[in-house]
């Protein structure tokens, strides 16, 4: 275990230092576990808030699940599914537990809320959790949430969530539930959110002309880390 990861779990954020505290920037909170900024505590305390926060505006829908490929990733997705599954919500994440891009979660959300609620409203509306700091440095982690519409929460979500769980970490975690990390994958439902945002693609973009157009494309995978057995 390498000393991003370790720092993860054996470091503890205090409530009472501002810079350890929960802050969310756009939809989410960022930090390094190294800083006493991200680490299993505010995973804990995030993903209670959230829950919470559905409960607060009657989210009874799944909650899509999706983490990409920085060092803490892997650990706050187990992290978020125990408290998750402890808290019975329904949970769907990346067949093979592979890699999510955003994008990919907003569009399982959307595409589940308009077959199961095509007026825009109901009980069984669905949101999402993404574990990724974005285009930070590879050592750095975030959590970001995305309510029924698929975007990005607004300042009212991230306020509440906020405030409610940085009162989880005044508190210690004495009222956040957990289940060992085996019965929270266990419990989570597998989803090809690859296959069904590729399978739309062709709806919206016109793919015979960029066959034809001879493109030379280049990739730069940002934070990319490799991985063991789905472990840094």
């Amino acid at each position: 275990m390498d000393v991003v990861t370790k720092a993860f779990y054996d470091e503890t954020p205090s409530a009472n230092e501002a810079k350890e505290r929960v802050a969310f920037g756009t939809s989410g909170h960022r930090g390094r576990s190294i800083e006493r900024t991200f680490n299993q505590s505010h995973i804990y305390a995030i993903t209670q808030a959230v829950v919470d926060y559905r409960r607060q505006v009657g989210y009874q829908g799944p909650l899509f699940l999706g983490f990409d490929t920085h060092a803490l990733s892997r650990p706050a997705w187990e992290c978020a599914l125990q408290v998750l599954a402890a808290n019975n919500v329904p949970v769907f994440v990346e067949k093979g537990h592979g890699y999510t891009a955003t994008p990919l979660v907003s569009h399982a959300i959307l595409q589940h809320n308009r077959r199961e609620n095509p007026a825009g409203s109901g009980a069984a509306l669905a949101d999402g959790l993404i574990i990724t700091p974005s285009h930070n440095p590879p050592e750095d982690g975030g959590i970001k949430y995305n309510p029924h519409h698929g975007g990005p929460a607004d300042t009212d979500a991230t306020d509440w969530i906020e405030l409610r769980a940085n009162a989880y970490l005044l508190r210690e975690l004495a009222d956040v539930p957990t289940v060992p990390v085996e019965q929270a994958i266990a419990y989570a439902q597998p989803y090809d959110f690859t296959a069904h945002y590729v399978a739309q693609l062709a709806s919206v973009i016109d793919i015979g002309a960029i066959q034809q157009a001879n493109l030379t494309l280049g990739v730069d995978p940002m934070g990319v880390r490799p991985y063991r057995c789905g472990r840094p």
